[in-house]
């Protein structure tokens, strides 16, 4: 009878240990596809405001002078947006610890107001696009 406790104990102690090193896998395997996930979303934000703002800069140059266009884009945490690109013509997001994104190709270069570079997180920004006749220019205001 004592023999048959003691393997009852040995048993359930092994299902246990199994259970909770199963347990720790998943939780770290998760952990790592969150990561991704994050990573992943921030890309995709990022793309999209590139993508938004080379748009609007593209329709406010080609429709001349005095033409404005205001356009609110989500910038992610850790990711500076709107920088131009001289070499290929077009305005680029990098994301911190991912890489960079680039939206379409511009008509016209613009300038970027340092308005649009704040320090630490990002948030929403209204974004103002402008076409003075000298060149396109681009606003931003952190609206939340």
């Amino acid at each position: 009878m004592k023999l048959r406790k003691a393997q009852t104990g040995i048993e359930f102690f092994f299902v246990t240990a199994f259970v909770l090193l199963l347990a720790i896998y998943l939780v770290t395997a998760s952990e790592g596809e969150l990561t991704q996930t994050k990573n992943l979303n921030r890309v995709a934000v990022a793309k999209s405001v590139t993508d938004a703002v080379s748009q609007a800069v593209n329709t406010v140059a080609l429709e001349g002078n005095g033409s404005t266009a205001r356009i609110q884009q989500y910038v992610p945490a850790d990711t500076l947006c709107l920088l131009y690109n001289t070499t290929s013509k077009k305005l680029f997001c990098i994301v911190s610890g991912v890489g960079t994104v680039s939206g379409t190709q511009l008509y016209s270069a613009p300038a970027v107001s340092q308005s649009c570079f704040p320090s630490g997180d990002q948030g929403w920004m209204l974004i103002k696009i402008n076409n003075s006749g000298a060149g396109v220019g681009v606003w931003c205001t952190q609206t939340g």
